[in-house]
């Protein structure tokens, strides 16, 4: 639509949300080694390499110079900071036992490590600190790769030396080399064309009336481990698809929403839904959605034998409602009153909500919820045919969705 810039003001607020979010469901709390602030850091150093030609500091005989925003950054923390961001974990597919590799956050964030990892054994560096300064102190002396010691980089530019950033510049042009680097990077290009695929549909449901109310959702299952795996995304699908045929819920205008982790890991969706104003009260919109899932749907499908519900089971539908975004305040409220011309608040939806949305599985995407989606996920035949140390190598399993556009005419 033209409203939307991509740019590390986006990548911020993505993060904004993503802290909230991950405080509020514990999972901060349960992995004290998730530093989403270095993360964030190392993300957007990685994205100044791109506008560097030549190497990153320019080095003098006992003087370098950094690049003029570098200044922002200074992340060189994540060079020896372990998040805990690629693991291997077991799913059950299809009754077999199959290990996957998971990487919590970008390509490129996992080609760093991977290219770190080919130059810097962590498990040698405490005994070879001695061993390294010597040669540190002779100039014209090469440096071995592998004996990087984990308190070689300092925590300010002051106090780094000329050595350092030579060594640093010779890992930076040996991860900007590597045959995966660009192609990484398109990885990114595609989430930011999806992103303002979002975007630009957004735009086309508030069109739909001169005014809209937006507000935010997120839908539970509490004893959830009772549903079937592969029926819980054809649950969600149902309800996405049977809600319009409830009273005035059919001119919903357009919905888009995420998979997510509530208390517990469980497994849950949040939708941001975007309603027209035809003379319904906002909370009347809320009230018989919530009613829909928590009472009308449940009834309806507790009865299915697919389900195998019984009267003495302990499972509960529950909606609640959460802000549009944490990371602005205007955007915090219970529901957004929104015309269709007002550009400015349809930019600021678009940065900070739809953004979250579309982009947080692409910055930081828990295990956790991975393995929910994998064990979900089809399993292709010739994968299920490959022996059991599999990695799947296939694209990740969305998590991203919305709807269409209402089928109504124009409200206008």
């Amino acid at each position: 639509m033209g409203l939307v810039y991509f740019g590390d003001k986006i990548i911020k607020n993505v993060f904004i949300n993503l802290q909230q979010d991950l405080t509020r469901n514990g999972l901060i709390e349960r992995r004290q080694e998730l530093d989403l602030r270095i993360l964030l850091e190392l993300i957007l150093f990685i994205r100044s390499l791109d506008k560097i030609k030549g190497q990153y500091f320019k080095v003098t005989w006992n003087k370098f110079y950094p690049p003029i925003y570098a200044d922002k950054f200074y992340p060189f923390e994540f060079f020896t900071y372990d998040f805990g961001l690629k693991n291997t974990k077991f799913v059950n597919i299809d009754g077999e036992s199959r290990k996957v590799n998971l990487f919590e956050s970008t390509p490129r964030v996992e080609l760093f490590y991977d290219v770190l990892d080919l130059h810097i054994k962590n498990e040698q560096l405490v005994s070879l600190r001695e061993k390294l300064q010597p040669i540190l102190n002779e100039r014209n002396k090469p440096i071995d790769l592998s004996l990087l010691p984990a308190s070689f980089f300092p925590s300010k530019f002051s106090e780094i030396s000329v050595e350092s950033v030579a060594y640093l510049d010779e890992f930076l042009d040996m991860f900007r080399e590597h045959e995966e680097f660009t192609k990484r990077k398109n990885d990114e290009n595609k989430a930011v064309k999806k992103f303002h695929e979002y975007c630009d549909y957004f735009n086309d449901a508030m069109s739909l009336s001169t005014k809209s109310f937006i507000f935010a959702i997120e839908f539970l299952v509490h004893g959830q481990q009772k549903l079937i795996d592969d029926t819980y995304i054809n649950l969600k699908k149902d309800f996405m698809n049977s809600i319009r045929g409830y009273r005035q819920l059919a001119q919903i205008s357009g919905y888009m929403g995420f998979w997510d982790l509530a208390d517990n890991n469980n497994l849950c969706f949040r939708i941001m839904f975007i309603v027209p104003d035809i003379g319904i009260e906002v909370d009347e919109w809320i009230e018989d959605i919530i009613y829909y899932w928590e009472d009308i749907y449940f009834n309806r499908i507790r009865e299915k034998d697919v389900y195998k519900f019984k009267g003495t089971d302990a499972i509960r539908f529950e909606a609640v409602q959460l802000p549009v975004a944490w990371s602005h305040k205007k955007l915090k409220p219970r529901f957004l009153e929104v015309g269709k011309n007002n550009l400015s608040m349809k930019k600021l939806i678009c940065e900070h909500a739809i953004s979250y949305i579309v982009l947080s599985e692409f910055y930081y995407c828990p295990f956790e919820l991975q393995l929910y989606l994998k064990a979900i996920a089809v399993i292709s035949e010739e994968q299920s045919k490959v022996e059991s140390g599999l990695r799947i190598n296939g694209k990740r399993m969305y998590r991203v969705f919305r709807g269409s556009l209402s089928k109504k005419q124009s409200l206008v």
